[in-house]
């Protein structure tokens, strides 16, 4: 049975999705800009994930958990972007699992690459063309190339997903004990299988 998967990195200017869809793995920015209000650039993001949902009746979300550690105003947005979108799943009936920010990069790159730079445009190439790396290893087909760190954080979010539920990473055994115990359909089964699509 294939898992419809929704995997969100969530920010108020520059949301970053990934979904899969029939073996496909499909991604998208939402943008906004500085002008627009609060409600305008939360209520474009929300909108869409409604509607993607509408599309493929997501089993599980995915999304990047809070970072604890950072300071400034920036993180009261944050927290109340995460927040509504968290409030939204809920009330879709999506359950999600939150990874912490750092440790879907180090699952996937290994330590060395838990800090690497998105900043410059060859940062931003070297990073997206290391995801596309890992993804050509997995059973997803991607439609199209990633162009920002947000669609590839949102990708890389739904890569450990497809890890944990694999199984080949002890450093998230608790990851997939917590994955066991939510009601998600035919969740035993594919914990048993080598491959989740």
């Amino acid at each position: 049975m294939n898992m419809n998967i929704l995997a969100i990195d969530p920010s108020l200017r520059s949301l970053g999705l990934a979904w899969t869809q029939r073996n496909k793995l499909r991604f998208e920015t939402i943008k906004s800009n500085s002008l627009e209000s609060f409600q305008t650039a939360i209520g474009r993001s929300m909108n869409t994930i409604r509607k993607l949902h509408r599309l493929n009746n997501f089993d599980v979300a995915i999304i990047e958990g809070y970072s604890y550690g950072s300071k400034g105003n920036a993180t009261v947005t944050q927290g109340a972007v995460g927040g509504a979108i968290r409030a939204l799943l809920i009330l879709l009936k999506i359950p999600y699992i939150e990874i912490a920010p750092v440790s879907h990069k180090r699952i996937m790159f290994g330590k060395k690459y838990a800090g690497i730079k998105k900043t410059s445009k060859k940062d931003l190439e070297s990073y997206l063309n290391r995801i596309e790396t890992i993804l050509s290893t997995s059973n997803l087909s991607s439609i199209n190339k990633m162009s920002t760190s947000d669609e590839g954080d949102a990708v890389m979010l739904l890569l450990t997903f497809q890890a944990t539920v694999i199984g080949k990473s002890q450093r998230i055994f608790t990851l997939r004990n917590r994955l066991s115990k939510m009601n998600i359909p035919a969740v035993d089964e594919l914990l048993e299988r080598k491959s989740l699509w």
